[in-house]
């Protein structure tokens, strides 16, 4: 099964990038890891956290998002639009990889970092939908690890989400 992600909610299938199963499992814990290790402010932790969430653990050839829905945060977007800029990056620099229990098909992964770091680079305010946040926040439980100081897994240093830790989680694809 594939996965697509889109820039925008209503790209063309042309403008989207598919993914396979195993391939979105590398993609979101390398994301994960690098994540985790650059993110300083709550709205960084929050993008990781949410990214995180969504991997194919729901369900294989289900997944897949629209950069502009993160909960982009309006306050900090040109900064958090930045970071993940950098997470991208870190990520095709193998931050954190040493924790992996394999090593990533860079020939497969890094074109599909490559696409989302475009995509975080053109992405503007204006592309986001300004509710994402608040109804991402206001759908949690008491518990969820966003609003209980944002733990991080004690193997993998990730940020947990409310799945627990992504790449424990993924194993080996």
């Amino acid at each position: 099964m594939t996965n697509r992600f889109s820039f925008l909610r209503h790209d063309p299938p042309e403008a989207q990038i598919t993914v396979s199963d195993a391939g979105t499992d590398v993609l979101i814990s390398v994301l994960a890891l690098a994540g985790s290790a650059l993110a300083e402010t709550e709205s960084q932790k929050r993008l990781i956290v949410w990214i995180s969430e969504h991997d194919r653990k729901i369900g294989a050839g289900t997944i897949g998002f629209c950069v502009a829905d993160l909960p982009w945060d309006a306050a900090s977007f040109e900064a958090d639009r930045q970071f993940m800029v950098r997470v991208c990056d870190e990520a095709s620099r193998h931050t954190g990889w040493e924790t992996l229990p394999y090593t990533p098909n860079e020939k497969n992964l890094f074109p599909i970092l490559g696409w989302f770091r475009k995509c975080f680079a053109r992405l503007k305010a204006e592309d986001t939908d300004p509710f994402q946040l608040a109804d991402w926040l206001d759908d949690m439980e008491p518990d969820d690890p966003v609003l209980c100081g944002f733990p991080r897994c004690a193997q993998h240093g990730t940020l947990l989400t409310c799945l627990g830790c992504q790449v424990c989680h993924a194993g080996r694809p």
